[in-house]
C-alpha cells in the first residue's frame, strides 16, 4: 500500500534537518510529525493548491518506492540534490529572528502596520524561497527592500527592519507585490484557516540550545514573550 504523503513528510523531515544543519532543538520531530498529523493529506494538498503543484505532488507519490525499501544514503542524496536546501537553516533563522522582533513590537503597541498584511507578507517570505513558484515574487520584492532575490534571508530580515522602523509605505509596497501574485496571497488565507482548526500550536524550540549560539539571544525572547 502506497505511503500517505504526511507519512513521508513526516519520514523526510530529520534528514532535511540533517543535511540542512538546523539544530535538534528547533522544532523536534515529535512537535513536527504531530503538526503534520494535525494537517493531514487534505490539509497539506489545500494548500499548495493554489500554486498548481498537486498534480506534481500526487504524481511523485504515486512513482515513489515503498518506504521501508528508502535507505538512508537514499533520503541523503534525494535532499542534497534539493537546489533550496542551502537556505534551508539560514531561513530558519531569519524567521525566527522576524517573528521575535514583530511580537516585540506588537506586545509593546509599537507595531504601526496592518497584522494581517504583517503575517501575509512573513509567511510567504519565509516560504517562497522554497518553491520555483516562488521565484516570481521574490524578484518582485527584492528592489522594494534593496535586497538580492538569492538571498531570501536577507530579504525576510529587511521586511522585519522595515516594520521595526515604522516604514509602512515599503511594508504596502511589499504587500501589494504578494496580493498581485494571488495564488500566494490564497495560499495564506488557506494556510490560516487550516492552522485555526488545529489543537496543537507546537512552540518551535524543543530544549535550551548551546549557550555560545548566537541565536540564544532570538530564543530566549521568544520564550520570555510565551510564558
Amino acid at each position: 500500500m502506497k505511503e500517505t504523503l504526511v507519512t513521508w513528510i513526516k519520514a523526510g523531515y530529520p534528514h532535511l534537518k540533517e543535511q540542512s544543519g538546523v539544530p535538534l532543538w528547533i522544532l523536534p520531530e515529535h512537535r513536527f510529525a504531530r503538526v503534520a498529523d494535525e494537517f493531514g493529506d487534505n490539509g497539506v494538498l489545500a494548500i499548495t493548491g493554489p500554486l498548481g503543484v498537486n498534480n506534481r505532488i500526487e504524481s511523485l507519490l504515486e512513482k515513489a518506492p515503498e518506504l521501508e525499501t528508502s535507505s538512508i544514503d537514499a533520503w541523503r542524496d534525494a535532499i542534497k540534490a534539493w537546489p533550496p536546501l542551502i537556505h534551508v537553516k539560514d531561513m530558519i533563522e531569519a524567521c525566527l529572528e522576524t517573528t521575535s522582533g514583530i511580537m516585540r513590537l506588537f506586545n509593546s503597541g509599537r507595531l504601526t502596520a496592518d497584522p494581517v498584511m504583517v503575517c501575509r507578507g512573513v509567511f510567504v517570505l519565509s516560504f517562497a524561497p522554497f518553491l520555483l513558484e516562488g521565484i516570481p515574487l521574490l524578484t518582485d520584492v527584492a528592489p522594494v527592500l534593496n535586497g538580492n532575490v538569492n538571498r531570501p534571508a536577507d530579504i525576510l530580515r529587511r521586511y522585519g527592519r522595515t516594520l521595526a522602523l515604522g516604514d509602512i509605505m515599503t511594508a504596502k509596497e511589499v504587500d501589494s507585490c504578494i496580493t498581485r501574485h494571488n495564488e500566494w496571497a490564497e495560499l495564506v488565507t488557506i494556510s490560516l484557516k487550516q492552522a485555526a482548526n488545529c489543537s496543537y500550536i507546537p512552540k518551535p524550540i524543543g530544549i535550551t540550545p548551546p549557550a555560545s549560539s548566537e541565536v540564544v539571544t532570538v530564543l530566549t525572547d521568544m520564550l520570555k514573550e510565551e510564558s
